[in-house]
């Protein structure tokens, strides 16, 4: 009887310990399944904040600041930065890491607060994560053919240049040759080549204007949104003969040797033109053109000023990449076509489609702007002299 007894009375002394087992066993299930979610979303988040910082280091190339392309990086990746739940910072230089203080590199950390599941049972409502990635501007080649609107195609022609190639949609290559050190696309960035670096899907960038001295020179000119007029002459003739100096003319046709200095062409520019009096490194010509560019002759040889740093009837420098050959204002949507050229100097028309066409072509340039480019056959060369102002534009991921 007393070990029954004994028995019956430790009956109930089991259920006490195996609460508190199962209690603890419990936790550490909670944790678990709140562990195992967080990495989940440590993965996704981190994702986001590589795109953050290669966004961000996208519009330091282009002079702007990262925050803004890094915060509607982590948004389009599920983090909007609200400042409350979801903290998305941008910092150039780093704060901290190998890369602290470094100009070349932009720091981005995307902050996080993950409902808690079975760990709220022990009071815990939020579980922060922190994700942190640095991207790394790299190398000095910087751009110098920018398509703005559309894509860039080339047929069979060659590219060879020290510094890059951005494009806002495709680029469209077939049969070409590729001698340059990297190409940025928003779309396909092509085919691949030896030593170029390619990369597709970068964000949108703006138009280098600003950060060239002769077309932002140029533009002080001939504001944004507005329609050439006379420029700094106080009216526009007709160009007659076989000469011109520098002046406002209606429309220039025909073939002329020009002057060294500045033409305003509100109208149309349809010409076969020398510069015989233009010497590489003292003086050039400027033409600003208001319609149609079309250059169709094998004896067209012209040359830009040095690179500008001011605007003038005969605005020249003696030092510097060659300045601005053809701008075509804002405004303008009429297309350029250079065919059979030998031209040094930038082209910009941020509004307009540029063909550069010819095998005869030989298109010695500091710098295409353009809404969209086509090449047919032609060299375009880009002499290493011109990029020494050219800004660095290839980010990679360091951190």
């Amino acid at each position: 009887m007393r070990a029954a007894s004994k028995r019956n009375n430790e009956r109930g002394q089991i259920l006490p310990l195996m609460g508190i087992a199962l209690t603890v066993l419990l936790g550490f299930a909670a944790f678990a399944v709140d562990a195992g979610y967080l990495r989940y979303e440590q993965r996704v988040q981190q994702y986001a904040a590589d795109s953050a910082a290669f966004a961000g280091a996208w519009q330091v190339l282009n002079g702007q600041t990262p925050t803004a392309a890094a915060q509607a990086a982590a948004a389009q990746n599920g983090f909007t930065n609200d400042g409350v739940n979801s903290i998305v910072t941008a910092n150039t230089p780093p704060q901290s890491g190998p890369y602290a203080g470094d100009s070349n590199a932009i720091e981005v950390t995307v902050q996080v607060a993950h409902p808690a599941f079975f760990s709220a049972i022990f009071g815990r409502t939020k579980n922060w994560v922190t994700t942190r990635a640095v991207a790394l501007i790299r190398g000095n080649s910087g751009a110098c053919i920018w398509s703005l609107q559309k894509d860039l195609t080339i047929n069979h022609g060659t590219v060879s240049s020290p510094c890059g190639i951005m494009v806002t949609r495709d680029v469209n290559d077939t049969g070409a040759t590729m001698q340059l050190p990297s190409i940025g696309a928003g779309g396909s960035a092509g085919n691949s080549y030896p030593g170029v670096i390619t990369t597709s899907g970068i964000p949108p960038f703006s138009d280098p204007c600003n950060t060239i001295p002769g077309c932002k020179a140029v533009t002080a000119m001939f504001p944004f949104g507005s329609t050439p007029g006379t420029g700094p002459f106080s009216s526009c003739g007709n160009a007659n003969g076989t000469s011109l100096v520098p002046g406002c003319y209606n429309t220039i046709s025909g073939t002329f040797d020009l002057a060294p200095g500045l033409y305003v062409v509100p109208g149309d520019f349809n010409a076969t033109v020398t510069c015989n009096s233009c010497r590489s490194g003292v003086n050039g010509v400027t033409i600003v053109v208001g319609g149609n560019v079309n250059l169709n002759g094998s004896t067209t040889n012209i040359m830009a000023p040095p690179a500008q740093q001011g605007a003038g009837p005969a605005s020249v420098t003696t030092a510097g990449a060659p300045g601005i050959l053809f701008y075509q204002t804002s405004t303008t949507t009429s297309p350029e076509n250079f065919s059979a050229q030998q031209l040094l100097g930038m082209l910009y028309a941020p509004g307009a489609h540029i063909d550069l066409n010819g095998g005869t072509s030989t298109l010695t340039i500091s710098y295409v702007v353009a809404a969209d480019i086509i090449a047919n056959g032609a060299v375009v060369t880009v002499p290493s002299a011109t990029c020494s102002s050219c800004i660095s534009q290839t980010p990679v991921l360091a951190e």
